[in-house]
């Protein structure tokens, strides 16, 4: 399967998108863990799936084609191992749920489905959604 690069519109409305990579290149520039805290003032720790793997958020620059100023954004994703510091990220088959906050001038993405992987790299994630960083 050819890869694609992660492709999002700033102005999207919230909702499901499919990729585009005409669109948008993204760039990630940074990997930490997404956390969850516990109830009753309980320690934060990192999110997991119900199959019990890590989740990691990336913070990203996205980069328009058009040469224009690039966006920093967040993106969660799950990884069956720790993922790298950075590194471009590219895509199979994947739908994400984009939202904008204006007021605070941030954009996410909830990512969702399979190939995840470091670009130039030729092994995908497995079918659950793990990603190979």
């Amino acid at each position: 399967m050819e890869k694609q690069t992660l492709s999002f519109n700033r102005q999207q409305q919230p909702e499901t998108l499919p990729l585009d990579p005409t669109r948008m290149k993204m760039i990630a520039f940074a990997v930490s863990p997404k956390y969850e805290f516990g109830g009753d003032g309980a320690e934060r720790k990192q999110a997991v799936t119900k199959d019990g793997l890590p989740k990691w958020q990336i913070r990203a620059v996205l980069l328009p084609d058009d040469g224009g100023e690039g966006k920093v954004m967040t993106v969660n994703y799950v990884s069956a191992d720790r993922p790298q510091a950075s590194g471009r990220i590219t895509f199979d088959s994947m739908r994400v749920r984009v939202w904008c906050m204006p007021e605070r001038n941030s954009v996410g993405i909830s990512i969702f489905g399979t190939g995840l992987r470091p670009l130039g790299s030729s092994q995908a994630a497995d079918d659950d959604g793990a990603v190979e960083l």
